[in-house]
């Protein structure tokens, strides 16, 4: 068989996945190093959950059709696992299963990827990661939302992603409104569904939306119309409660809650105009039960929420009986979909390819066992070093690797004497011993 019988496969990207440069996976590695950290400084521990479950325990969240099912490329046997399509469902599988060994309240932390089956397009992946957090307790007080909620603002902060805003709701409020104006319960998810998508297409649409949903019922389409004029309030909270709030016990119950988070944020001095209150912020997942709340760049709205979450009080019941008192709150920040915005599709420059903070390079391949000494006398001191491991040593080579990668500064070991360049200021000192003085310098160098 000739060469152009049997081709080799051809290299390409597949849709829907990201396919990073050097420079995409360093900095969004540093992205989820931010992300880690600020997650860490509020006690969420970071836990990393089997990457497959069952396929009928993925279907919670009324999104089945968009859960991709795994197999053996044989195809035999029936499918059975699928994989997550966030980490909510899979969490609330895990606690169910050792309830009994948990010590409560229960924080955690998730960076792992998350796969939806889902028409591939701009700022939506089949493959991405949601940075999740989430407290699991009983009695869960409005602190738990609070602590998620600011926890988010920290990190989007830190992230550098420019001004965003927070809208916040809550889903008494919402069930509260689709009540009053008697719509059906077994109608209430389907509802809900096209009143999330209030931000993405005209009241007009929604109306009609809903209307055909419940042709069989007795309500009129000016019901409707009214019922969306009431989710597409815009103002302050105590504005919305003075209008509706008398309309359902409900709701009044939501607009206390609400209060209560928002005297936790402002005593935080979070500045108020951060966030803003929205009775069509309801979340497309049908297990959402007490507030949610979506995030969004200034300017660029369009493009949707950035993160978003909320509390869901039945979900881990579903699983275990014995859990029907045990509540969750969680948020998640788009993290490959917030890259995509802010790097990728900006065409942001980035020059960073590697992680270490310095490298060690040598002139002869006699100072091999010198460099490695060093190397590690380094490392003792906390960096992170590269050791030019190339054939060929010629030192303009070795200084280009070092420049071409980001890295920061380089250690020369030359026949008497080792000197450290810094790339950024072009320029050098020579060095008769490692110091905290050194190392300082290294770090200051390194600050991006």
């Amino acid at each position: 068989m000739t060469k152009s019988e049997n081709p080799l496969p051809k290299p390409s990207s597949i849709t829907g996945f990201t396919d990073y440069s050097e420079q995409e996976h360093f900095e969004i590695n540093r992205w989820k190093t931010i992300v880690n950290t600020t997650f860490e400084e509020f006690g969420f521990t970071r836990f990393s959950l089997r990457p497959v479950e069952k396929k009928e325990h993925l279907m919670k969240g009324g999104i089945g059709n968009q859960v991709y099912a795994l197999a053996r490329f044989d195809g035999t046997g029936s499918i059975k696992l699928g994989l997550p399509y966030d980490h909510t469902v899979p969490f609330a599988l895990w606690v169910a299963q050792r309830v009994g060994a948990i010590t409560f309240p229960l924080k955690r932390s998730d960076l792992e990827l998350s796969f939806r089956g889902e028409r591939a397009q701009a700022g939506r992946f089949r493959g991405f990661i949601q940075a999740d957090i989430d407290i699991i307790d009983r009695n869960m007080s409005i602190l738990s939302d609070y602590e998620c909620i600011k926890c988010i603002i920290n990190t989007l902060s830190r992230l550098n992603v420019g001004a965003f805003t927070l809208s916040i709701n809550h889903m008494s409020i919402a069930t509260g409104l689709i009540n009053s104006f008697e719509i059906p319960k077994e109608k209430f998810a389907d509802v809900c569904i096209s009143i999330d998508k209030l931000d993405k297409c005209s009241a007009s649409e929604i109306v009609t939306d809903i209307v055909e949903k419940l042709d069989e019922y007795q309500i009129t389409k000016k019901q409707i119309e009214n019922l969306i004029d009431s989710f597409l309030f815009e103002g302050s909270l105590e504005e919305f409660s003075n209008k509706f709030a008398h309309h359902h016990p409900l709701i009044q119950a939501g607009v206390t809650e609400l209060k209560n988070l928002y005297n936790l944020l402002i005593s935080t001095k979070i500045n108020p105009d951060l966030f803003q209150f929205k009775p069509r912020i309801i979340r497309g997942l049908n297990y959402y039960t007490g507030v949610v709340f979506e995030s969004h760049l200034v300017g660029k709205e369009s493009i949707g929420s950035i993160a978003s979450g909320g509390r869901y009080s039945n979900l881990i019941g579903e699983f275990n009986q014995s859990c029907l008192d045990i509540n969750g709150v969680g948020a998640s920040i788009g993290l490959t979909r917030l890259f995509d915005i802010m790097i990728t599709r900006s065409n942001q420059e980035l020059k960073r390819k590697s992680i270490a903070n310095c490298m060690v390079a040598y002139e002869k391949k006699e100072d091999i066992p010198k460099a490695i000494k060093l190397a590690e006398e380094l490392r003792q001191h906390g960096l992170k070093v590269d050791l030019y491991t190339g054939e060929n040593t010629k030192l303009k080579k070795e200084l280009s690797y070092a420049d071409k990668k980001g890295i920061p500064c380089c250690f020369i070991l030359l026949e008497d004497q080792i000197l450290l360049k810094y790339f950024k200021s072009n320029s050098q000192v020579e060095i008769s011993q490692i110091n905290d003085s050194i190392i300082s310098s290294i770090l200051k160098e390194d600050a991006y």
